[in-house]
């Protein structure tokens, strides 16, 4: 148990450092506007408008 509890607090903090990052900031919106984009066009090819 106390292995496991210290895997969850080193993600966690590995977590933390990755949030100060402005790169990652970038890389994730990034990956969120791909994701929106997708969505959008699939739900659009089917007829139905994406909110």
């Amino acid at each position: 148990t106390l292995r496991f509890l210290s895997l969850i607090k080193s993600i966690l903090d590995l977590i933390e450092k990755m949030e100060k990052s402005a790169n990652v900031r970038k890389y994730w919106s990034m990956v969120g506007n791909v994701v929106e984009q997708t969505a959008r066009s699939l739900t659009f090819g089917h007829g139905q408008p994406y909110n």
